[in-house]
């Protein structure tokens, strides 16, 4: 024997990185199995969710909750599922804009999590979802960013877009941009 031995060694990325470190390799078989259930039964979870947000926009879509008796999509949600009114109109708006009718993400986009999506929502305009796109293809978002970080990046990217329609029309209403401004 050359005296070599096989190890098992995995690297995961870091969700949200620890400080300086964004990276953890393990090398107990052991560990990785168990993270490796985890990882799997995530996976399936998301896509749980995905089936949920489409199934309660295709619900929406039959036109059938009135004739049920139920106001809205959202008071059906709550009625019969226990869902908050903000919960069902999320799952909704994902399930029509970046859900598949086989319940995958549209292409184009990473599979990422309805809290991403709660964030996206803003983007869209009458179902198109071109410039959430854009936004991954130019690399000013990446798959595995935080939800957080999303929502910072988004933020930051709507104040230029803000402050360029304020100077446009900073000779209309001078007054009404600093009051606006100074409020925040």
């Amino acid at each position: 024997e050359t005296g070599e031995m096989e190890v098992s060694k995995k690297v995961y990325q870091f969700a949200n990185p620890v400080g300086k470190r964004n990276s953890l390799t393990v090398y107990n078989i052991e560990v990785i199995k168990i993270m490796e259930m985890i990882d799997k039964a995530l996976k399936g979870k998301t896509l749980l969710t995905y089936t949920i947000c489409k199934a309660f926009a295709k619900l929406e879509e039959t036109g059938e909750l009135e004739k049920m008796g139920f106001k809205s999509i959202t008071e059906f949600g709550k009625a019969i599922y226990g869902l908050e009114t903000s919960t069902v109109n999320h799952y909704v708006r994902i399930g029509k804009n970046f859900i598949t009718d086989d319940f995958t993400v549209k292409a184009g986009l990473p599979e990422l999590t309805v809290g991403h999506f709660i964030e996206l929502s803003s983007l869209v305009e009458n179902g198109d979802i071109t410039p959430v796109i854009q936004l991954y293809a130019d690399g000013t978002l990446t798959d595995g960013m935080s939800t957080k970080k999303v929502r910072e990046i988004l933020k930051a990217r709507n104040g230029k877009a803000i402050e360029q329609k304020d100077s446009k029309t900073e000779t209309d209403s001078k007054t009404d941009t600093t009051t606006a401004n100074t409020g925040e």
